[in-house]
């Protein structure tokens, strides 16, 4: 799985520190990016359960 295409706002810079923000549209797509890796991460802890 690859990171989802995020767009960001134009970037604020003061000093050494750089302050990016999300967009105003939705987060479908990311939080169904996220939604697949704890289903992918949470059948590799129980497999690990089967196994301890």
């Amino acid at each position: 799985m690859s990171w989802p295409a995020v767009a960001f706002d134009p970037t604020e810079k003061v000093g050494r520190v750089r302050t990016c923000k999300l967009g105003l549209r939705r987060l479908e797509d990311e939080v169904m990016w996220i939604e697949s890796y704890r289903q992918l991460w949470d059948a590799r802890f129980h497999a690990l359960d089967r196994v301890v």
